[in-house]
């Protein structure tokens, strides 16, 4: 999925879209309509981001075998092109199903397209089953058969699932190959990441041309089995290589919390002779990297492993997303422990992501509330921009979710009463979150929420426009039908709405619209069809689902009028479940 010419194809396929809702003769007001508007945005939005992140735009005919090449090793080129595959795929079932006046026309300029290119048409296949409908955890990786004969071209691995390769009739993936064990590997998905691990040692599996036992997988990883059997591991958020995909910053990932538990209190590695273990990290004074402690007054004098970014020296890396990394750092004037967030790779060079990103900076500069993450100040490192902002020690709510399924009702409801305090300081300074969700609140040690990552923010009284009309900005599933529509003209409404679909994950278990797979998660959205929360979470208070419903309603009109008022009514209903 990342050769020169499926980028041509997917480019074509792109305009033909784009031609198609830029001339729809039906209903402009209809839901079919909106539904092919939302992957239309959704397609345009991928392929920007991939024009704006190459080194060179992608337009038919100038793909750059090369910069695709590098765009693939840092990780980002895969997914965001699989998301464009998908979008295009649903374009095509809308312009197939019959129901869209003018459709079908759609439909077959890109059947035409795809008749000339099976290679192109296999990987939108691939597309969806990574970004379409997915099975109860959500698709974390993709087995495309490569090279020799099985019962299958491709399997997709759920999150929590285990697929078992070999040759015997009860493998997932079965190969029509005498020379490999009838149980040859499984791979197995648990918390994002593909893990395999060889079953019979007269059967070797190689990984990257090396044996392995058991291994943890990359994203385009070539499994071989046997010189002829192969597979090539596609997965839906690849994890990064160690090097950050800025290129700028190499960094430790984080020791998991249960694995610092089980370490014994030593000497610290910068050879202060202190004594640290996990005591000392839970009070941030000190990171565990690898099977070493170091305390955070040795990492400023310059003890240990650590790269200089300025005045901070980086520790380890906290988290990864679209527009960059965030790492743990020390600041050598202080030892006080901070947290960086730098601009990625590629996105340093392009105008409108610096622009984006400074912003962000400017917003919370703005704002000082104990709810809402504080930056503490900015720079550039070798010409890629970056913010400072207090470390606060704890998991995100998805973090939570992913090891529990729900919240307590109690600490739901507090949660989300915590977070009408930030929205309520961010709205009465003219600014709109647009992406409250889950990955984007922080429960830390003490019980304090914080709200996390303003960088779709929107500042009411800002001059010029950093958003299209036609890009589609937020998160499915929490994002509001206006902002589908028009990212750039919604109000404080709309972090309403996201709060209360969060409110109704942080309670069930469940993103709301999820019931029927991702094909119809737009549609859902757009007719306002939320599956009552009793389904979900048999007994919930009456009160709990108003206050939801409320949120939630289609009509912003009929939304809580304001944060603090939406605060009210969770207060009150805390109560009367404490």
């Amino acid at each position: 999925m990342m050769d020169e010419e499926t980028v041509r194809g997917l480019v074509s396929l792109f305009e033909v879209a784009s031609r198609f809702v830029e001339g729809f003769p039906g209903d402009a007001g209809s839901l079919a309509h909106k539904e092919i508007l939302a992957r239309h945005s959704q397609v345009r939005s991928a392929i920007s981001r991939i024009e704006k992140t190459l080194e060179k735009s992608v337009v038919p005919g100038e793909a750059s075998a090369a910069g695709i090449a590098r765009a693939a090793e840092e990780g980002w080129f895969v997914p965001l092109v699989s998301e464009a595959l998908s979008g295009i795929a649903e374009i095509r079932r809308l312009g197939s199903s019959g129901s869209l006046e003018g459709a079908s026309e759609l439909a077959e300029e890109i059947d035409t397209i795809l008749e000339g290119d099976r290679d192109l048409e296999d990987a939108i296949e691939q597309a969806s089953t990574l970004w379409g409908p997915a099975a109860p955890g959500g698709s974390v990786a993709l087995l495309s058969v490569v090279k020799g004969k099985a019962n299958r071209a491709r399997f997709a691995v759920c999150e929590g699932d285990v697929a078992l390769i070999g040759s015997g009739p009860g493998s997932d993936l079965a190969f029509e190959d005498p020379t490999i064990s009838s149980s040859c590997c499984r791979i197995a998905c648990r918390d994002g990441l593909a893990l395999i691990e060889a079953l019979d040692p007269l059967s070797p599996v190689l990984v990257g041309g090396h044996r392995a036992t058991r291994a943890r997988l990359e994203n385009l990883d070539v499994v071989r089995l046997s010189p002829e059997s192969q597979i090539q591991v596609i997965l839906a958020a690849p994890s990064l290589p160690r090097r950050s995909p800025s290129g700028r910053v190499v960094a430790k990932d984080p020791i998991d919390d249960s694995q610092i538990a089980r370490l014994a209190p030593g000497p610290c590695a910068g050879d202060c002779g202190r004594i640290v273990g996990p005591r000392e990290i839970a009070a941030d004074e000190a990171a565990a990297v690898e099977d070493s402690f170091y305390c955070f007054a040795c990492v400023a004098r310059g003890r240990g492993p650590f790269e200089i970014v300025d005045d901070y020296r980086i520790v380890q890396r906290l988290a990864q997303g679209g527009m960059g990394e965030v790492y743990l750092a020390v600041e050598t004037s202080n030892a006080r422990p901070v947290a960086v967030k730098m601009l990625r790779g590629a996105l340093a060079s392009d105008v409108r992501s610096v622009e984006r990103f400074c912003r962000e900076a400017k917003i919370l500069l703005c704002l000082s509330h104990p709810n809402i993450v504080r930056c503490l100040g900015s720079g550039v490192y070798e010409r890629a921009p970056y913010l400072v902002m207090e470390y606060v020690a704890g998991k995100t709510i998805r973090r939570h979710l992913d090891r529990k399924g729900r919240l307590d009702l109690p600490l739901a409801v507090q949660v989300a009463y915590q977070l009408t305090k930030a929205l309520d300081h961010a709205h009465a300074h003219e600014i709109i979150h647009r992406d409250v969700k889950p990955e984007n609140v922080l429960l830390d040690r003490q019980g304090t929420v914080r709200l996390l990552d303003l960088g779709l923010a929107k500042s009411l009284g800002a001059s010029g426009v950093l958003t299209g009309s036609h890009v589609l900005m937020g998160t499915l599933y929490y994002i509001p039908p206006e902002q589908i529509a028009d990212a750039g003209h919604v109000d404080h409404r709309a972090d309403i709405y996201s709060l209360g679909a969060t409110l109704y994950e942080m309670a069930t278990g469940v993103r709301p619209f999820s019931e029927g797979g991702r094909g119809d998660v737009f549609s859902r959205i757009l007719s306002g069809r939320l599956t009552p929360l009793a389904e979900h979470l048999p007994g919930a208070p009456e009160e709990l689902d108003g206050i939801v419903r409320r949120s939630m309603a289609l009509d912003r009109d009929l939304r809580y009028a304001s944060a603090s008022q939406l605060g009210q009514d969770l207060k009150r209903l805390y109560k009367s479940l404490a």
